[in-house]
């Protein structure tokens, strides 16, 4: 009984002992970064000042604007709901437009001059704080210097982390609809607002600390999430309590502003005409700003500690010498790169021909089910095309309140349900096909051009227990371009709405379109060269993400040239699919539909086979780079004391 107590009593103290290791490491952190506000008091002071009260107050600005713009448009759609005719209701929406485009217009404005000082803020800092923690000298023209060497990797990693957070807030808010209830009244809203907010600070603490590893070191986007990720590893409870203290003081700063705007809005009517006014006389808004600013600093420079702590964890060594000894390698080994664009071309067709029993197998597989599922979509759906075709050309010719118009409708619906299940049912089917297709294309191709001898039963079964990878692998793959999507169109629309001239309009669409189109088909290139990853070693994911954007260094517009040639080759394909639409045949459009997706089934086969030998290009040169970096990640080497640390 004794021995049970005493047992009992370990735990207790091991608990205590670790809650009060974790307060004494994050207390340590805080202090630590106050500390370092005294070595560098100058330096902190200027850029304090020249960026991030500038940006404190054009956030304030902006929040403040906003405030009184949007406190209009949700008074006029309220009045809209509350008119008596449909004339007034249409005149009062159409002044909530325009407002709307006034919102829109004032926040395009502000978004270069905000992003731009907030970059700078986000570099100068880290750069500041890391030289005062390794008692280094930083001065204004270091700060410039800095900036000028390392904008484009936060520049990068910033995108990745808006990215993120955009699929993060549409996750949660779609989680959040789905329990019904927006009160945290109900169990299961309650748990996702507790799950959602978890995630957050971890998200938060881990894209944080991705921005100071982008600033400080030779990696960016989705390269330097992982290291810090990775980095974290062991200090996260610490990570999520530095997460949750800026998270409350923000919060706490925002609520007190939004106190401040509501306080003054009331018996107080800022909107006249179009105009919006900002005012920013009062102490106490004054005394907001200061401490919004203050506090973005602080942030900064915390992250960097904590960057800090946890290099000297992990022992992780990125010093000059390292870099320069893997720049020298990487010159030399691309150098001696002896397949260009033309011969990856070239090579990849040599894949039949060394194995032509097994990649003919594997090809009229291919066609096979895709023709399957291409003729069984088609006959399985064209009734209820067909139906739902005369049932929209008889509804407007009916009677309204004939029981005829309302078996119409009803009929129309049903249709509509049942075509869209269908569709669902065969986007499912055929995304599934289409991932089991290309990993076993990916295996096959990596088998016959190492020389080794893979038969079609082998080629099935490795594909089937290697699909968990590129599975998890597409996903992400999905979400990115999903996001990039959405950044597309979330900056598109406010210009398209903004400018009102249809010829003006187009241009700016086609040139956008075009611009958007080739940085997606850029780093298309890291996310298929990732799924061969994630299919031929045991990465997937983020990581698989990280390590094709290491062993792609250089060679990137080799595969830019890949994703160019089966972009531009399927994009002539699907024009041909405007023949099915021919009336004097029936059969001719379904053959016509059939040889294209075949072809577009081939295309798509032969880009991953070249991809597949793009993988192997980038291997000769890179691997060993790539190996000896994770060495060094890993090896343990002496670093700076932090902070007087004896």
């Amino acid at each position: 009984m004794s021995e049970r107590h005493d047992d009992d009593d370990d735990d207790e103290n091991n608990i205590d002992n670790a809650f009060s290791s974790l307060e004494n490491n994050c207390l340590k952190i805080l202090l630590n970064s106050l500390v370092l506000f005294t070595r560098n008091k100058r330096i902190f002071s200027l850029i304090f000042t020249l960026t991030v009260l500038p940006l404190s107050f054009l956030r304030f600005s902006l929040s403040f604007s906003c405030h009184a713009i949007k406190n209009h448009i949700y008074s006029l759609e309220a009045l809209a709901g509350y008119a008596l005719t449909r004339f007034e209701s249409q005149h009062v929406r159409e002044e909530s437009r325009a407002n709307a485009l006034s919102l829109l217009r004032l926040k395009f404005l502000y978004f270069p001059p905000s992003y731009l000082l907030s970059l700078v803020a986000a570099i100068t800092t880290v750069n500041s704080a890391h030289s005062a923690v390794h008692n280094r000298r930083f001065t204004l023209q270091s700060a410039i210097a800095s900036v000028k060497l390392t904008w484009k990797r936060p520049l990068v990693t910033t995108i990745c982390i808006y990215v993120v957070l955009v699929l993060y807030s549409q996750l949660f808010f779609v989680s959040a609809a789905v329990t019904g209830n927006n009160s945290l009244s109900t169990v299961p809203t309650l748990f996702v607002w507790a799950v959602g907010s978890v995630l957050q600070v971890h998200l938060m603490a881990v894209l944080g600390l991705a921005l100071v590893v982008s600033v400080l070191e030779d990696r960016f986007g989705f390269d330097a999430v992982r290291v810090g990720s990775g980095m974290m590893e062991g200090r996260m409870v610490c990570g999520w309590f530095l997460s949750f203290w800026f998270a409350l003081m923000s919060g706490l700063i925002g609520w007190g502003w939004e106190k401040l705007m509501a306080a003054m809005m009331d018996g107080e009517d800022f909107w006249k005409g179009n105009k919006w006014t900002v005012v920013m006389g009062s102490w106490e808004k004054v005394g907001l700003i200061c401490l919004h600013g203050i506090e973005v600093v602080w942030s900064y420079v915390v992250t960097t500690v904590f960057y800090c702590e946890c290099r000297k964890r992990h022992a992780i060594a990125y010093g000059f010498l390292a870099q320069a000894y893997q720049h020298i390698l990487f010159m030399l080994m691309a150098s001696d790169m002896t397949l260009g664009f033309a011969g990856i071309l070239r090579e990849t067709p040599k894949i039949f021909s060394k194995n032509l029993r097994l990649m003919a197998s594997l090809t009229l597989l291919n066609l096979l089910l895709l023709s399957l599922f291409f003729l069984s979509n088609v006959f399985s759906t064209k009734p209820f095309i067909s139906d739902l075709v005369t049932k929209a050309f008889l509804i407007p010719v009916t009677d309204p309140k004939s029981t005829e118009f309302a078996y119409l409708l009803i009929g129309l619906m049903q249709d509509l349900r049942v075509f869209i299940g269908l569709e669902w049912a065969y986007a499912i089917v055929i995304t599934a096909t289409s991932l089991f297709l290309s990993t076993a294309t990916i295996i096959a191709s990596a088998a016959t051009y190492g020389g080794e001898s893979l038969f079609f039963k082998e080629l099935l079964l490795s594909t089937l227990k290697s699909l968990k990878r590129p599975f998890f692998t597409w996903f992400y793959i999905t979400l990115l371009g999903l996001g990039y999507s959405f950044l597309v169109l979330e900056n598109l629309l406010p210009m398209m709405l903004i400018i009102q001239q249809p010829i003006a309009s187009k241009a700016l669409l086609i040139t956008i379109g075009i611009l958007a189109s080739i940085l997606y088909n850029y780093l298309a290139v890291i996310w298929a060269l990732a799924f061969v990853i994630s299919v031929l070693e045991e990465k997937c994911g983020i990581e698989a993400l990280g390590k094709a954007a290491q062993i792609v260094k250089g060679m990137q517009l080799l595969g830019f040239g890949l994703n160019i040639v089966f972009t531009v080759s399927s994009s002539i394909l699907f024009q041909a699919l405007r023949l099915m639409t021919i009336k004097q045949s029936t059969v001719l459009p379904i053959v016509i539909g059939l040889l294209v997706v075949n072809s577009i089934c081939l295309v798509k086969m032969f880009w991953w086979m070249a991809y597949t030998v793009f993988y192997y290009q980038c291997k000769e040169t890179h691997g060993e780079e790539v190996e000896s970096q994770d060495r060094i990640l890993y090896s343990k080497v002496p670093t700076a004391p932090i902070l007087n640390e004896p």
